[in-house]
Order: structure tokens, then sequence, then C-alpha cells
């Protein structure tokens, strides 16, 4: 939802929305991406996410 609403969202701001520390956020964001929910786009500086399925 909140990558769904801004996809350039830093993965500080997401930690801030959710509570929960950077490492949490790393390990759900890099299960997304495994299962081919969510992909990254362009770079670190740059990029955003996609959502691929919903």
């Amino acid at each position: 939802m909140i990558i769904n609403q801004d996809n350039n969202v830093p993965i500080e701001r997401i930690t801030n929305l959710l509570n929960i520390n950077r490492r949490a956020v790393a390990k759900h964001m890099k299960r997304l991406q495994e299962n081919g929910i969510i992909c990254r786009v362009g770079g670190r500086a740059i990029g955003h996410w996609e959502i691929v399925k919903k």
C-alpha cells in the first residue's frame, strides 16, 4: 500500500510509517521481490519500485 501510494518511497520512510527497523523492512522487501510482487527499476538514487502483481 505504501509503495502503491509513492513508488519513490525510501526505506527510511517505510520504517517510520510501519514503526519497524530497517533490517525488517529490507527483509520484507526482499521477500516481495523474490515472490515477484515488486521489482526495483533503476538504481538506488534515481530508481523506483513497481508493483508487478497485486
